[in-house]
């Protein structure tokens, strides 16, 4: 027979174990829960990143159709901030509907509004992190004539994901002006100066800016005392003289039949400059110039010691972006036709009146300093050898200023004849 004692302590033993297997099942669900987190969370990182690498791809696109667009148009030089066009038209999207919406979402590579922002917004976190001999600002702006209301959704979009400063102006009041103009000098480091003139057409239902400003040093500085005088071949044939920049360096370096191409690095390498250097006619490159090709090169790059000649040079730009971006296919925004009417409450009666872009490069011996602010205005109606190899950029030249973590084309250009740096 089993004692009194007996049974007490194997029911102590039977209640040890059910504690045991409680744990063990606890420490089972936790564990799960934990791997099931971690998996979200990758899911969501690998989500997050396909946007944004759509958002670049979309960016980088514009960047190429853009400067053949506009490059074909004149023989002088041309840069451009693809970025900054980009974000502007973002803003713009938010306020569209219909045919309009559609013809964007070609350009943009979106077909749903938050899908944008939030890959805008995380785009802009990614771009603006800490990087060493680099700044990077981006800005937007929204100037509302105060005889309008913005409707509460492109409101709060504009808030949330792209950070925009919102103000109610009196279009008619010529004080506008200078305060449009005064932020965007004020977000570019001063380098533009003015984006609107005045007087403003009392028809102007708003204003959306935007502002992105570059200082980044070379990895490898050039020695001011290695620049010299030299010559620079122009397309008519004649010359000018330049201020060369020279050094010996490894640098990524590629060099096929009919170009020339090199990777300047800024600080730790997190940004970039790339020439691409037509060895014939730079127009027979002009079509060759696409971003297909440009993605192809980059896996053709070599680390090499080249001897690099590089112009000082400053460059200021300005272009109304209208013809080239209704030849990329966004027709019906700026005319009768357009289709604004998640914009403002009064009226769908509002059409893009025009899109300026305004830029600015130098380039000296201790790095470059960029600049570029596109406003969009809208109106109612009632864009290794034995040796080290030699480049030297002498004639007319292909540039883009890249991100290296995201592969982004934050600025790009056609310098035909480069312009003396400001003393």
């Amino acid at each position: 027979m089993t004692s009194n004692e007996e049974i007490s302590q194997r029911w102590k033993g039977w209640d040890r174990m059910q504690k045991i297997v409680m744990v063990i099942l606890l420490v089972s669900i936790l564990a799960a829960c934990a791997t099931s987190n971690v998996e979200n969370e990758e899911d969501e990182r690998d989500h997050v990143e396909g946007e944004v690498n759509t958002l670049v791809h979309a960016n980088n696109q514009l960047a190429f159709d853009l400067l053949a667009e506009i490059s074909n148009d004149t023989a002088d030089n041309v840069f451009l901030s693809p970025a900054s066009l980009y974000i502007a038209l973002s803003l713009v999207y938010n306020g569209a509907d219909g045919e309009t919406k559609s013809e964007m979402d070609e350009l943009l590579g979106f077909k749903e509004v938050n899908q944008l922002n939030q890959s805008n917004q995380s785009f802009y976190q990614q771009l603006v992190n800490e990087k060493s001999g680099i700044t990077l600002q981006i800005a937007n702006s929204i100037w509302l004539n105060d005889e309008f209301q913005f409707q509460r959704d492109f409101q709060d979009s504009m808030n949330e994901f792209y950070e925009a400063e919102i103000s109610e102006v009196d279009i008619a009041d010529p004080s506008t002006t200078d305060l449009i103009n005064n932020w965007v000098k004020e977000n570019t480091e001063g380098r533009i100066e003015e984006i609107v003139e005045g007087p403003l057409d009392p028809e102007i239902v708003t204003f959306l800016i935007n502002a992105i400003y570059l200082d980044a040093a070379w990895q490898h500085a050039f020695d001011s005392n290695s620049t010299h005088t030299s010559e620079f071949h122009l397309l008519d044939n004649s010359t000018k003289e330049v201020e060369m920049m020279m050094q010996v360096e490894q640098f990524d370096y590629l060099e096929q039949s009919d170009f020339q191409g090199i990777v300047l690095p800024y600080g730790d390498g997190q940004m970039s400059m790339q020439i691409f250097l037509p060895k014939e006619g730079i127009d027979d490159f002009d079509e060759k110039f696409t971003l297909e090709k440009w993605e192809s090169w980059q896996h053709d790059f070599q680390k090499e010691d080249v001897q690099v000649m590089l112009p000082a040079f400053e460059v200021e730009f300005e272009a109304t972006l209208n013809e080239a971006l209704e030849d990329l296919g966004m027709t019906t925004a700026f005319n009768e036709h357009a289709n604004f009417s998640k914009l403002v409450k009064e009226t769908d009666e509002v059409y893009i009146s025009e899109i300026k872009q305004k830029t600015f490069l130098l380039v000296d011996e201790e790095g470059t300093e960029a600049a570029g602010a596109t406003s969009v205005e809208m109106s109612t109606t009632s864009m290794p050898g034995n040796g080290p190899s030699v480049m030297e950029i002498n004639r007319p030249f292909f540039l883009v200023i890249i991100d290296e973590q995201t592969d982004a084309i934050l600025f790009t250009g056609k310098i035909t004849e480069p312009p003396a740096r400001s003393k």
